[in-house]
């Protein structure tokens, strides 16, 4: 799999004194990515109490399994003190390690802003954590079964958990169904798996207010299904 920083230089190498430009990140101060969220939610109160006792996302790997991921967006070639914001990439539908969206995909190169953020004073909630894009899908709002490509980037996870110590898991497809009972495929005995090596893995009831049902793959055994 790729790994990446920025231009010219691979993870694990020494991030240089003088690396402080505009993409550099602090481990110091910073505004939430969204401050009414993060308030109801008491974020910014756990930033306050907690600040210096726990770490923040730092040490840690979130997997981001979505529709693909623009690299060259600036608030993933952030370089923090300890390493890069970005530490790998995939592509299981393509087989290669290149996780660049493909038209109509749009959403994976800012779903892990409010998750993962820390660029120029602006954090998200584990704001010191690092990232690893894995592009699994077509399009976030799923038009056709993608299951297979899912648990192949579920595997990727499963593959390199320990390599990066890999955390989470943001499982951000939804096929905006109400389904009221799990639906069998490809990724269940994946997300067993995951569930076994204690990742937590969750993905997202949907946008549409269903009051009767829930969106799959948040429907799954093994998945926290959130919003």
């Amino acid at each position: 799999e790729r790994t990446f920083s920025r231009p010219g230089r691979e993870i694990g190498e020494p991030v240089p004194e003088s690396d402080t430009g505009p993409l550099a990140a602090t481990a110091s101060g910073g505004a939430p990515f969204d401050a009414d969220s993060f308030r109801q939610i008491g974020v910014t109160e756990a930033w306050r109490t907690f600040g210096d006792a726990l770490s923040w996302g730092r040490g840690q790997c979130l997997a981001v399994l979505d529709d693909g991921c623009d690299l060259s967006a600036p608030e993933w070639r952030v370089v923090m003190p300890w390493g890069p914001k970005v530490i790998a990439t995939h592509n299981s539908i393509d087989g290669n390690d290149d996780p660049t969206p493909v038209a109509p995909g749009y959403h994976g190169t800012s779903v892990g802003f409010p998750s993962s953020l820390n660029f120029q004073g602006v954090r998200g909630v584990a704001y010191d954590n690092s990232v690893a894009q894995v592009r699994c899908i077509s399009v976030v709002h799923l038009e056709k079964d993608e299951s297979a490509t899912m648990a192949a980037g579920l595997q990727w996870v499963i593959e390199h958990q320990s390599e990066y110590n890999i955390t989470a898991v943001n499982l951000s497809p939804v096929d905006d169904q109400r389904h009221r009972e799990p639906v069998p495929t490809a990724i269940d005995e994946k997300l067993r798996h995951l569930r076994d090596l204690n990742v937590w893995v969750s993905a997202p009831c949907g946008n549409h207010h269903y009051t009767d049902g829930i969106s799959w793959p948040a429907c799954q055994p093994h998945c926290f299904a959130i919003g």
